[in-house]
C-alpha cells in the first residue's frame, strides 16, 4: 500500500512537469519549445541566485554571480541534450551522456573554490552548493521543475537552519584565541598538544594588524579536552608563543 501511495505521488509531480512541458510544445506552435527552454533557464537562475545570494552575503568567494552561471549552463547543456539532437538523424541519441559530463565537470570549479591558506582549508561548502546548483540546472533543463523547487527549499534549509545546530556542537568543544606576531609557527601548537595530550580539531589563522603592527590571529578548537587540561594548554601557549592576547 505504501509503495503504491509512494508511485502515484512521484507520478503526480511528474505530471505536473509533463503538462507544462506540453502545453509549450504542443500548444504555442513553433515558438513554443523556445520558450520552454528560456524558463528552464530563467528558473535556474532564480532558484540557484537564491543560494548563491546566502553564500555571497557569508563573503565567499564563488557567490551570487557564480552560482547563477553554473545552474544556467548546466540547465542550457540539458536542455540541448533533450531537445537539441533530433531522433530521426541520431537514433542511438543518449539525452544522459551531455549530464554526465557536466557532472564530471563541475568538480574542477568546485575544486577551485576550496582554498588552502597556511593550514586551513575553506570553501568546501562553497564548492558543494556549486555542485547542487549544477544538479537543479540539470533538474530545470530537463523540465523537472518541481523537484528543483523542492531540492532549492532543502537547502536554503541546511544553509540556514541547521548552521545554529553547528555552532551549538563547536560550542561544546573548548576553544582558545590568541594574537601573537609573525614569528608565530605551528609547532609551538603541536609540542603543547603532545605535551599534555590535547586533540586539535582545527586551527584557523588570520593576518591582523595589533597596535599597528602585523600580527597573526589565531584560533584553536580542541576535542572534549577538560577545564584543567585547556588551562595548563593555554599556560604552555602563553609561555611558548607569547601571545599579545589569549582567552581559552
Amino acid at each position: 500500500m505504501f509503495l503504491a501511495e509512494a508511485n502515484e505521488k512521484i507520478q503526480y509531480i511528474s505530471s505536473i512537469d509533463d503538462i507544462i512541458i506540453d502545453f509549450f510544445n504542443k500548444n504555442l506552435g513553433i515558438f513554443g519549445n523556445i520558450l520552454l527552454g528560456l524558463i528552464c533557464i530563467i528558473l535556474a537562475c532564480i532558484l540557484s541566485g537564491i543560494i548563491g545570494f546566502e553564500r555571497e552575503s557569508r563573503g565567499h568567494a564563488a557567490g551570487f554571480r557564480t552560482h547563477i552561471l553554473v545552474s544556467a549552463g548546466s540547465a542550457l547543456i540539458m536542455y540541448l541534450s533533450i531537445y537539441g539532437f533530433s531522433y530521426e538523424l541520431f537514433p542511438n541519441h543518449d539525452p544522459a551522456r551531455l549530464a554526465a559530463q557536466v557532472v564530471t565537470g563541475i568538480g574542477f570549479l568546485g575544486a577551485g573554490a576550496i582554498m588552502k591558506t597556511g593550514i586551513d582549508i575553506k570553501g568546501l561548502t562553497t564548492a558543494t552548493t556549486l555542485w547542487i546548483v549544477m544538479a537543479i540546472g540539470l533538474a530545470c533543463g530537463s523540465g523537472k521543475f518541481i523537484i528543483a523547487i523542492l531540492s532549492t527549499i532543502i537547502v536554503l534549509i541546511v544553509l540556514k537552519s541547521l548552521r545554529k545546530f553547528e555552532k551549538r556542537a563547536q560550542a561544546k568543544n573548548p576553544q582558545i584565541s590568541m594574537i601573537c606576531d609573525n614569528t608565530f609557527t605551528i609547532k609551538i601548537l603541536k609540542d603543547a598538544a603532545l605535551k599534555y595530550n590535547v586533540t586539535i580539531k582545527t586551527i584557523s589563522t588570520t593576518i591582523c594588524t595589533y597596535n599597528g603592527a602585523d600580527a597573526v590571529s589565531v584560533h584553536v578548537v580542541l576535542i572534549n579536552a577538560k577545564r584543567d587540561v585547556v588551562n595548563l594548554f593555554g599556560e604552555e601557549l602563553r609561555l611558548n608563543a607569547k601571545p599579545y592576547e589569549i582567552k581559552y
